[in-house]
């Protein structure tokens, strides 16, 4: 269950909830269950394991956790040696920190949590961008989601600071001569940057990101769909 990336605090409660209840509370703290306990509340039916449940478990741990301890939890995980070519040696650091708070609330598992963030994590050319007659390029990135790049490009040193609320704003003008559809805008953008179409909001996720690796990503994105 570690690869499957559950936070242990979820697996715990789950498990001691398999044989022992306190009413009908689902989350249960340490603190609760050391001061609450009792013989009583030992159930004597045969439990039977519901992945569903630790699930929805984990992602509530996961929504609450404290930023930087799941920083270091999702770091740890990354490293497993268990996930062989696809392990990861990352620090958690403040930008770690940052790519969490805009994922916790979407992952219910830190592996979920990996599958979501992957893009953050990899090298700008490693960004895989879809085919160009796949469905979600033919939607975004015609000719009207190039232009949007294009635009995007051209105003990228005058975003300053390089950060959320500056780059909402572009993003908001550039959208303004798209008849104020902001997923015309954001929707390429995205796409070139994570190579799908979900992400957390586009202008925290090129905020986090920065110019310069945006910039690289533009630009590898407008020569891929261009040529193909």
């Amino acid at each position: 269950l570690d690869e499957d990336g559950f936070l242990p605090d979820a697996l715990r409660n789950y498990l001691v909830r398999l044989g022992w209840s306190l009413g009908d509370q689902e989350v249960i703290s340490l603190e609760e269950m050391v001061a609450a306990f009792s013989l009583d509340g030992c159930g004597t039916a045969a439990a039977v394991f519901d992945r569903e449940k630790l699930t929805w478990l984990s992602g509530h741990y996961m929504r609450h956790r404290d930023p930087l301890l799941l920083a270091n939890e999702w770091a740890r995980h990354l490293a497993l040696p268990e996930r062989g070519a696809k392990r990861i040696e990352v620090a958690a650091d403040a930008h770690l920190v940052r790519i969490v708070k805009s994922l916790q609330d979407r992952a219910k598992t830190l592996t979920e949590m990996t599958e979501l963030g992957r893009f953050f994590l990899c090298a700008d050319e490693d960004v895989v961008l879809p085919a160009a007659d796949a469905k979600d390029a033919k939607k975004w990135l015609g000719a009207d989601g190039l232009a949007a790049l294009h635009e995007l490009v051209a105003v990228l040193d005058a975003i300053e600071p390089f950060e959320t609320a500056e780059i909402h704003a572009v993003l908001t003008r550039l959208a303004e001569s798209r008849e104020g559809k902001m997923a015309r805008v954001a929707q390429p953008a995205r796409i070139a940057v994570s190579g799908g179409t979900v992400s957390p909001p586009i202008d925290e996720t090129l905020a986090i990101l920065g110019r310069e690796s945006v910039r690289r990503r533009l630009a590898r994105a407008l020569a891929h769909f261009a040529t193909a």
